[in-house]
């Protein structure tokens, strides 16, 4: 919106935001126009009116500017740009996010598209007597899978059911009885398949961006389409397999898209628009509160920094801001679309240093504390672990994001309860040791630091096999027994597949003066005939 500026010397202009760029439009304004903006109640600096005004103004030729055009914006000048301190509003609640979406699952090169039921709110679970019977009165069923509610247990993160990619809408059933407090219906209903177009998923997360959406340039995506499309050749892409009719791309929007790239996401009701500057804090910071906002200090100023997104002229500005005194508040730039900085301002015996996130580890009777900020990524090589074996405490004062590393696929979770991010970590680590497979986890606290370790499960010996124990126990007997000079001058030739088996067991059980064994004594029959019994049973029982 078109706003009146007044200058040190009393002049006035006009400056806005040209839409879809983070580029400033200033117009130097004839009096004639300052005359009639007066009349209309636009008097002092920073009044702000309507563009159909300034298009007036435009046409009377009560505005110019200085020969760079009407239609042209013109780039920021910093002296111009007026941050704005004010009281930090109520945050808003996060909106309510549907309980089954569709995702994208990519390993590699091979993807898959799946249908996510999100895990049942803790409130349910509170609201009812016996969670678990709940969850096992009902179902759901997608397209042609039955899948059970104790799979949506909270804490569990949800379930993931593939299905083959395809148009229209994916079908979501529910099956059996909830209670009655319950929104099951209100959560869970059928799903948007692939579009007709062009179908986009969140490069981290999976998750489907809705139709009608904005597209950052310079950020990464996942591009589902029909094998007829052809993507633009100036997105950078990296091609997935292809399944069934379906075709996939890792694909990164350029930072400055040309105008017919701009149109060809728009045929598919898709706009691409510049990164939000972000406002970033320089001032030194003291500490941070629960909601992850910089505490500083009453004293001094305020010096903060802002990008410009601005492919063709990128620069960083800094700004100095009189401390406004104690109390939280929110810093943004006026006009232009920059993500707002809320601050908390002190008092010296006000501020308090909050703790580190901190994980705590009890495996049998050792226990391991990780901290962040202080200790290094940490590697336990258990041999086994069971429920009462393992504790995992994550200690943070805010929600963590935990990503869990491993065999056969990786893991991403966002705003964790650090209670709930315990309980995953230690179900992950259980199911590692008891698998055999590696594991790496770490817990992000963002202002509060982050916590890494692995686990390298150690491989479990087997126990012994009683008819392996006896068999190499005759072994080392008869080793013994056919290299000892006998009185007895006659001798047996043995069979050469009891020649053959001896020959093995030599090798296998390393007595190598068995490796040639071709005549005994024949006192020694009755032994080498069991050893080969023995082994004859014990393969046949395998």
């Amino acid at each position: 919106m078109p706003i009146l500026r007044e200058r040190s010397d009393g002049r006035f202009y006009i400056r806005a935001w040209m839409p879809g760029t983070t580029n400033i439009g200033t117009w130097q304004l004839h009096k004639d126009g300052l005359a009639y903006l007066n009349s209309i109640g636009i008097t002092k600096d920073g009044d702000r009116f309507d563009w159909e005004i300034l298009n007036l103004l435009k046409e009377k030729g009560w505005v110019f500017t200085a020969g760079t055009g009407f239609n042209g914006p013109t780039t920021p000048d910093p002296t111009a740009l007026d941050l704005i301190i004010k009281p930090d509003p109520q945050p808003k609640p996060e909106p309510v996010r549907r309980g089954a979406s569709l995702r994208i699952l990519i390993n590699k090169t091979d993807w898959q598209i799946a249908i996510f039921l999100r895990e049942i709110p803790r409130g349910w679970a509170k609201s009812t007597d016996d969670i678990v019977a709940s969850l096992q009165s009902w179902a759901i069923q997608v397209e042609q899978t039955k899948v059970p509610a104790m799979r949506l247990y909270p804490g569990q993160g949800g379930a993931l059911v593939p299905v083959a990619p395809a148009q229209g809408r994916y079908s979501v059933h529910l099956l059996g009885t909830w209670p009655k407090a319950w929104s099951v219906q209100e959560r869970y209903f059928s799903v948007l398949g692939l579009s007709e177009g062009i179908t986009i998923f969140d490069e981290e997360r999976g998750e489907r961006i809705a139709p009608n959406s904005q597209l950052e340039s310079g950020k990464s995506y996942v591009l589902a389409g029909n094998k007829g499309l052809n993507v633009p050749p100036e997105i950078i892409k990296r091609n997935l397999d292809s399944l069934d009719e379906w075709n996939a791309w890792r694909i990164t929007i350029p930072k400055a898209p040309s105008d017919q790239l701009v149109q060809w996401f728009q045929q598919f009701k898709m706009e691409i628009k510049s990164p939000w500057s972000k406002v970033t804090l320089l001032t030194p910071v003291i500490a941070y509160t629960t909601n992850d906002q910089p505490i500083i200090k009453q004293d001094g100023r305020i010096i903060v920094a802002i990008p410009f997104n601005n492919a063709a002229n990128p620069a960083i500005k800094y700004f100095e801001l009189p401390n406004p005194g104690i109390g939280r508040f929110q810093i943004t730039l006026d006009d232009l679309p920059v993500k707002p900085l809320s601050i908390d301002v002190r008092a010296d015996d006000q501020v308090t240093l909050p703790q580190p996130l901190q994980t705590i580890i009890r495996w049998h009777d050792q226990t391991t504390t990780l901290r962040a900020f202080t200790d290094s990524s940490t590697t336990f090589q258990p041999v086994h672990a069971d429920e009462t074996s393992l504790e995992v405490t994550v200690l943070c004062l805010v929600p963590v994001k935990l990503t869990l590393s491993g065999s056969p696929s990786s893991e991403q979770m966002f705003k964790l309860d650090p209670a709930e991010a315990s309980e995953r970590i230690k179900r992950a680590m259980l199911t590692a040791v008891r698998r055999g497979q590696n594991l790496s986890v770490r817990i992000d606290g963002q202002a509060f630091g982050a916590v890494t370790f692995a686990i390298n499960p150690q491989p479990v010996s087997p126990p012994p096999d009683p008819a392996d124990t006896t068999i190499h126990a005759y072994l080392r007997r008869l080793a013994i027994l056919a290299t000892v000079p006998h009185r007895q001058h006659a001798v047996v030739s043995l069979p050469s597949r009891t020649q053959q088996t001896l020959q093995q067991l030599a090798i296998t059980y390393h007595y190598p003066q068995l490796r040639n064994v071709r005549r005994v004594a024949p006192n020694l029959l009755p032994m080498i005939n069991t050893i080969v019994k023995l082994v004859n049973e014990r393969n046949n029982h395998e």
